[in-house]
């Protein structure tokens, strides 16, 4: 077993250029796998975060991202003209997704008397703003940013501070709130409102206000009414499926590594007929040869995997500290677990062998004079 180990390494440093270049490939493979799997980990957490509420959501239809959306006058006063008898209130919304202090977070903007009796906002420190350079910001908000009481944050040019720390429901989670007075002055009138929440009227059938709304002439055709608790179902529906997605994904990815190492040791045997029946002819059995060239597989499999992890820690380690992605209003981390890097270690070791020796299978049956051919 010494001899080979030891001759695995020598025709690993005579080929330093070949044994590069598939190391480098298994690399950005393996780095793939990683960050699909840390996704798709963190999309199974996010989907997890639901809340159920008798709440209706209006928003414009085929939109992902509420900040893209607009909402016309119109549609809120077809809301409002079923007050009181299918609804209580009505609170329209300005939704903006902002790069405020080097962090991209999202802003929601309503009418301070919404805050606790429609949007479920919890003080957990601080208090309310009463000035119109003052903010609230979530605990998701204070996770994400670094802020904290006190905090100052610069915004269109303006100068706000945290006055308070709340928890929420739904999925505002990292967001700063703010009231709405403050920002229709700050944004202007260009863009509105993107979206409104309808608190339907106590003892009223959530649906039948529902039914009310979407047969409007106002609305039909150009907004979508959803119960709240179906419209966070339906994101979080959406963060399944693409977890799903993820995660098959990486598997194939992960797949491509019986590829390459495939392709480098049958590559590898054609070059080196001639050494190989050498080595045959001299009392090399074929299981020997056949483990020299599994244990370079394993070797630059190991290899590949130790840089590529690497590599998905540092990005994670960006991602997470500067770059702040967001899915449905939730912040998007990529979180690399124990388990994951366990499983991304066998998974790359064993698709390397798995290549190898679909290669030299062969050998198992070739006498020295066939090696040579081989």
């Amino acid at each position: 077993m010494v001899t080979i180990i030891f001759l695995t390494l020598k025709d690993l440093d005579h080929d330093r250029r070949r044994v590069l270049l598939n190391i480098i490939a298994l690399t950005a493979v393996i780095f793939s796998y990683l960050l699909l799997t840390a996704m798709a980990h963190t999309l199974g957490t996010l989907s997890q975060e639901a809340h159920i509420s008798r709440n209706l959501v209006v928003v414009e239809g085929d939109i992902v991202d509420p900040s893209d959306a607009t909402l016309e006058t119109a549609a809120v006063q077809a809301a409002t003209d079923l007050v009181p008898d299918l609804v209580s209130r009505v609170s329209p919304m300005i939704f903006r997704h902002l790069r405020i202090n080097d962090r991209l977070i999202q802003l929601r903007a309503v009418d301070l008397t919404d805050w606790t009796t429609v949007h479920h906002l919890s003080l957990a420190e601080g208090r309310w703003p009463d000035g119109a350079a003052e903010v609230v910001i979530s605990d998701g908000a204070v996770a994400v940013a670094d802020w904290d009481l006190g905090s100052n944050m610069t915004i269109y040019g303006q100068t706000f501070q945290v006055v308070g720390l709340v928890t929420l429901e739904g999925t505002a989670f990292a967001s700063i709130w703010m009231d709405m007075p403050v920002a229709q002055e700050l944004f202007g009138p260009s863009r509105g409102y993107q979206l409104m929440v309808v608190e339907v009227a106590r003892g009223v059938d959530a649906e039948t206000t529902q039914t009310a709304l979407q047969s409007d002439p106002r609305m039909a055709g150009r907004y979508q009414v959803f119960l709240e608790d179906n419209y966070t179902r339906r994101n979080t529906q959406a963060l399944q499926d693409i977890q799903v997605t993820a995660r098959a994904i990486s598997i194939i990815a992960l797949l491509a590594v019986i590829l390459g190492t495939y392709n480098a040791t049958s590559l590898s045997l054609v070059e080196r007929q001639r050494q190989i029946g050498i080595l045959r002819v001299v009392g090399f059995k074929p299981g020997s040869v056949r483990q020299m060239l599994l244990l370079q597989a394993l070797l630059q499999g190991l290899i590949g995997y130790g840089l590529a992890l690497l590599f998905a820690l540092a990005f994670v380690g960006y991602q997470q500290s500067i770059d702040q992605l967001y899915a449905f209003g939730w912040p998007l981390s990529f979180t690399l677990t124990p388990s994951s890097l366990v499983l991304g270690l066998v998974l790359s070791l064993s698709f390397s062998a798995l290549g190898a020796l679909l290669a030299t299978r062969s050998m198992i049956t070739a006498s020295p004079v066939q090696a040579m051919a081989i």
